[in-house]
């Protein structure tokens, strides 16, 4: 009887694709040996650009509206469909689940019924608890769990989340690990941010959290080597979204929705290939569902990853969609992007301090707020009240900071795609009409400490 293969879920916290694979100065060999020996995808993009949204439509394989995971877990949005989990399909196929490190979509951590939950490593209900949830907590009590699982006949989802590398991670950081005047100096920022002092030292900052979070990888793969565990475990190693810096984190800007994805295992995910395709993370649910040899719900939004793989390859997608709710504030927006362009949608109106509660507040965020940002950087025309579309040429305008929404010879491209957006939002049966965003109220919760949240 062939063996079922066992899944192993790793997940960082607002890391983009600022690693390593992806030609980004940020050292993290542990990543580019998972990508040497597995699948990178280099456009791979996450469904919302906020922690708890993205992480339910992974798990759940919908979008954060049809899961009813509409903001933060500890902004009173716990996960409605819980039956939905990928948890409740692997379980029914007979896999034994554990829970290790951030989850971040329910307002406890044994909601959702894994099998084994670690609680004094877990973040539930306030979704940070920086001391238990980071790589140097997390890892080693994944290493110890696999080694647990060495002899076990039944298969297993292990589901690592760790606080690296969100900005909350840098009181993680000794002194000796804070980088240097000299460091910050030669620091190259993220090519969208001005080139400042603040721009270098988040840059620099984040490098130190990767490479933590990077050891804590390398030790869970060493672990599953170790095991004999490693060749028949398909490892999904990506973030919840985009960097958290201006203009990605908490936007529909690729920055804020783009994601490190690398598969390596059982079903072709192997030999350090590179798929260029657009895939998103409701993806990996059929793909899963498919390598283990389970039927998929009917659901599911997504498709399976494996038509990309050798000897053939299909397309899988003509376009993706991405959607925002609320994060720290209501900021209702919706998304269709092609191979070569982005349409988002508005229902509401660029506010300084509304834009800057959503973000992190760090040197960088501040610097940039004292410049205008994000008020400077709304369309310079008039729009329309409650509603209004930015159109961007992805070819021409990389950081998407040019609307051509307006602009005559773009005409057809914008009609064209607020078809597809309005088609897209019936059939997914969105709250949301052209006129209303309508976003449900939160569920009573608890205020927690501001070093907690996010």
């Amino acid at each position: 009887m062939k063996q079922q293969v066992n899944i192993l879920y790793l997940h960082s916290h607002d890391s983009g694709r600022n690693f390593q694979p992806y030609g980004v100065d940020v050292p993290t060999p542990n990543i580019q040996r998972l990508a040497d020996q597995g699948v990178l995808f280099r456009n791979a993009y996450c469904i919302s650009p906020t922690c708890s949204p993205s992480r339910a439509a992974l798990l759940t394989g919908q979008y954060p509206h049809q899961c009813g995971q509409w903001g933060l877990a500890n902004r009173g949005y716990p996960l409605e469909r819980v039956d939905h989990h990928l948890l409740q399909t692997l379980k029914a196929g007979g896999y034994h689940t554990a829970l290790l490190g951030v989850q971040h979509i329910a307002a406890d951590e044994c909601d959702h019924g894994y099998d084994y939950v670690r609680q004094e490593i877990v973040g539930g209900a306030f979704g940070i608890r920086d001391d238990k949830l980071s790589a140097d907590s997390v890892a080693p009590a994944a290493v110890e769990w696999l080694h647990s699982q060495a002899d076990r006949r039944q298969p297993w989802f292990l589901d690592v989340g760790m606080i690296q590398t969100h900005n909350a991670s840098w009181r993680r950081l000794r002194a000796d690990q804070l980088p240097g005047e000299q460091e910050i100096a030669r620091t190259a920022p993220p090519a969208w941010l001005p080139d400042s002092p603040e721009s270098r030292q988040w840059q620099a900052t984040f490098k130190q959290t990767a490479a933590m979070l990077d050891l804590g990888i390398g030790q869970i793969l060493d672990a599953l080597e170790q095991t004999g565990l490693l060749d028949n475990t398909l490892i999904i190693s990506t973030t919840d979204h985009g960097i958290g810096v201006p203009f990605a984190k908490s936007s529909l800007y690729s920055a804020g929705l783009e994601a490190s994805l690398i598969l390596r295992g059982p079903g072709g995910f192997k030999g350090g290939l590179t798929v260029q395709d657009l895939v998103t993370h409701l993806d990996l649910f059929p793909t899963i569902c498919e390598v283990c040899g389970l039927p998929p719900p009917d659901w599911l939004e997504g498709k399976s990853l494996t038509p990309l793989l050798p000897p053939g390859h299909e397309p899988l997608h003509e376009e993706i969609f991405a959607e925002s709710n609320v994060h720290g504030c209501p900021q209702p927006e919706r998304s269709v992007r092609t191979e070569r362009f982005r349409l988002v949608r508005r229902w509401w109106n660029v506010n300084e301090e509304l834009s800057y509660a959503n973000c992190d507040g760090k040197p960088v965020h501040q610097r940039l707020h004292e410049y205008g940002w994000p008020r400077q950087t709304a369309p310079g025309r008039e729009v329309a009240p409650g509603v209004y579309d930015t159109l961007y040429d992805l070819m021409l305008d990389r950081h998407e900071r040019r609307d051509v929404a307006t602009e005559p010879e773009y005409a057809e491209i914008y009609r064209e795609l607020s078809e597809r957006l309005e088609n897209w939002m019936q059939e997914t049966e969105d709250r949301f009409t052209r006129e209303k965003a309508d976003i449900p109220p939160p569920k009573p919760f608890a205020l927690p400490n501001p070093r907690d949240v996010n």
